[in-house]
């Protein structure tokens, strides 16, 4: 009685282990095209982002430049006021 108990439970712990592998497979094959265009979007968005962080510091290094130009200028004509003024 003993052996068949045993051989009951290995049995019952094989279906167990092929109803899940079967599982497993069928949520794989079911929902691949799920899932990749899933993933294919998420890489859309990511590229999106990665380009939106480019243009932004672009525009940000655009303005730092800018800035950093009018500092000059108004530095350079304040110079040439106080040097070059006839009083």
């Amino acid at each position: 009685m003993g052996g068949t108990a045993k051989m009951n439970a290995m049995r019952s712990g094989l279906v167990v282990v092929g109803a899940l592998a079967f599982g497993y497979l069928t949520l794989q094959l079911g929902f691949k095209p799920f899932l990749e265009r899933a993933q294919l979007e998420q890489q859309r968005q990511e590229e999106v982002l990665a380009q939106a962080r480019t243009e932004d510091s672009f525009v940000d290094s655009f303005h730092t430049d800018t800035i950093y130009l009018i500092l000059i200028y108004l530095t350079m004509l304040i110079l040439f006021e106080v040097f070059f003024s006839s009083d």
